[in-house]
């Protein structure tokens, strides 16, 4: 198998992961400053999406199925919930 069919094939196996609604791992989990609706990874690997809210207990907190959307900019998405734009994380290396 040559490089390009194995990149063509890991395109496909990401598309159906994301289309499983696994958490793939490319970039970092997203929180809506505006609203509250953040991303969060389930042991299993499934990608889930919930408002943030003191008055409840982490794990008891209900997946509302809600995706952050994709925009023409790699680092800016729409919340699905407000519509609002989220930026991805600014990631520390240090």
């Amino acid at each position: 198998m040559d490089i390009q069919s194995l990149a063509q094939e890991i395109i496909k196996i990401k598309k159906h992961a994301d289309e499983l609604g696994l958490f793939t791992h490319d970039r970092d989990l997203l929180e809506c400053k505006f609203c509250g609706l953040m991303e969060d990874v389930t042991f299993e690997g499934n990608l889930i999406t919930f408002i943030k809210r003191e008055d409840i207990e982490y794990n008891k907190m209900k997946n509302s199925s809600k995706r952050f959307i994709e925009t023409n900019d790699p680092n800016i998405f729409i919340c699905p919930q407000c519509g609002n734009n989220t930026e991805l994380p600014e990631v520390d290396f240090e």
